[in-house]
């Protein structure tokens, strides 16, 4: 079974984003850098998380991540592509 989510693919005016993530990339492989952060919010949620990994929290449903859908688009989106054919 093969499951695509409409997340997964890019839709109009995305490919410009993909580029530019493709060219960070290249730019962090370059310059040999590990941890390549595609935006300055990222910094601030991989600090928390691994604060909250050092003091053995478990990892919050309710975090917004730069650039995602909510936990709730993303586990509604999942269960639909889930979800049985229509018979």
């Amino acid at each position: 079974m093969r499951i695509e989510l409409p997340r997964c693919s890019p839709r109009a005016g995305e490919w410009r984003s993909i580029v530019l993530i493709a060219d960070l990339i290249a730019d962090s492989v370059q310059a040999e850098r590990f941890w390549v952060l595609p935006h300055p919010e990222f910094n601030d949620l991989a600090v928390r998380r691994w604060h909250d990994i050092a003091e053995g929290v478990n990892p919050a449903q309710d975090r917004q991540v730069p650039g995602l859908p909510s936990m709730e688009e993303l586990a509604a989106e999942i269960a639909s592509s889930l979800a049985p054919p229509p018979s």
